[in-house]
């Protein structure tokens, strides 16, 4: 899948920084603590398969930071209808652990990153036909010991991990963006579909995080 991107360049610490951002923004996509898990919402399949692209994205490029700004996201998904009041929306940023990255420097470094330039770049995978090879998501061996490490620091959900453990956490949402639109047309059904990056699948380092739900709906 070809992804049009802004690559940012910034220096801190003595080192040199590549930060990669989607060029058009995500719009309909929100990203919240909520219930002891991290959970992001989206009203469009299109945008989950960007996400995915994107987690690919993290898989590929093991020496640049990819950042999602969904705090800023123009038509985030409506909050459902007496929910508690909903706690401050979270960005995402995903690194590869070799970066060494601490994750405590992300808000010095994103307050000196410039407009950037346009590049595009290709995930190196048709998503469709990734997500026949994991219909259900990925679902890991017995003894797997290659979780995802996350972390909250400067309204931002980061993410870290090995290219192994990205292209396993992309499949989860690339397989919400498949099935979601089936699964909202259903008659009689949810209206809706949740899956997850879960701590018990092997997906998430437990027992220090919760995991990610994933909810797809339909708008309006």
């Amino acid at each position: 899948m070809r992804l049009r991107l802004t690559v940012h360049r910034a220096r801190l610490a003595g080192r040199d920084h590549r930060v990669l951002r989607p060029a058009a923004p995500l719009r309909r996509l929100s990203l919240r603590p909520a219930g002891g898990w991290y959970l992001l919402r989206c009203t469009d399949a299109a945008e989950l398969m960007r996400v995915a692209a994107l987690w690919q994205m993290a898989a590929r490029s093991r020496h640049s930071l990819v950042h999602l700004p969904l705090r800023s996201a123009p038509e985030p998904p409506p909050e459902p209808a007496g929910a508690p009041p909903p706690l401050p929306p979270l960005d995402l940023l995903l690194c590869h652990h070799s970066l060494g990255f601490p994750a405590s420097r992300w808000k010095r470094l994103r307050a000196r990153l410039g407009p950037g330039r346009p590049h595009t770049a290709d995930t190196g995978t048709r998503m469709p036909e990734e997500y026949r090879r994991h219909p259900q998501g990925w679902v890991p061996p017995p003894g797997d010991r290659d979780p995802l490490d996350l972390s909250v620091h400067a309204d931002t959900l980061v993410v870290a991990g090995s290219a192994l453990a990205f292209h396993r956490g992309g499949a989860v949402f690339l397989g919400a963006a498949v099935r979601g639109p089936a699964r909202v047309r259903e008659p009689g059904g949810p209206g809706h579909l949740t899956t997850a990056l879960h701590p018990l699948d092997g997906l998430i380092r437990r027992p220090v995080t919760p995991g990610i739900l994933v909810h797809y709906f339909a708008p309006g």
